[in-house]
């Protein structure tokens, strides 16, 4: 119960209509086998039910063995990009997608309590496969923590080394910036000056991406 209050609440803080908030509070059960997905389209909505069966079935095509030794091979490359392109055509509905990135971030959020071997399977897959899918379908916000979390479990000690060296929490970061935005933007007006001024708190992966650049 308490997972799937957690992934509904995520899902519902995206802005997802009801039916979709329905479905993540009670795709856990399913998963688990605990509940059946026909007691759900009798029960409560048919529309809930297909929706967590669509998120059942990516799960269930998603799950790879993957290591980085083997990951350097060409044929496990093409393996990852095959997963992507069969879960891309397994989407006909945009929550689905959302439904499932967010139970993938629920996951690494999660997964501090498990083995090591754990957090580096689910950070590699979501490194490897849901990550370029958020980033496909334009999820920015759930794509960013994907990537941080990945690395945490992937890369620790350059994970911890950047994450030290930040000032405050990511949301006092972003607030600091619309701050500066705003401050900036009233100037330009006070001096009749038509602009548009954007600014973005860089999150720790872009940060050592860039670095990895320079």
């Amino acid at each position: 119960l308490e997972k799937g209050l957690e992934l509904a609440s995520l899902v519902a803080s995206l802005n997802m209509d009801t039916v979709c908030v329905a479905a993540a509070l009670i795709y856990r059960p399913v998963r688990t086998k605990s509940v059946e997905v026909s007691r759900i389209e009798t029960a409560i909505d048919h529309e809930v039910s297909a929706l967590v069966s669509a998120v059942a079935r990516m799960a269930d095509t998603s799950l790879l063995e993957m290591t980085n030794a083997v990951m350097q091979t060409s044929e496990a490359r093409d393996q990852v990009e095959n997963v992507r392109r069969m879960l891309v055509s397994m989407i006909d509905d945009a929550r689905v997608a959302i439904l499932k990135l967010a139970e993938r971030l629920l996951a690494l959020r999660t997964a501090k309590n498990s083995s090591e071997e754990r957090q580096q399977r689910i950070a590699q897959e979501a490194h490897l496969v849901f990550v370029p899918l958020a980033n496909r379908l334009g999820i920015w916000r759930l794509k960013w923590e994907l990537e941080d979390l990945s690395l945490r479990y992937l890369a620790p000690d350059i994970y911890k080394t950047i994450a030290g060296q930040l000032d405050g929490r990511r949301d006092e970061r972003e607030s600091q910036v619309l701050d500066i935005v705003n401050s900036v933007q009233e100037r330009l007006r006070r001096n009749a000056i038509e602009a548009t001024v954007t600014g973005r708190a860089k999150h720790i992966f872009s940060i050592w991406r860039k670095m990895q650049v320079k």
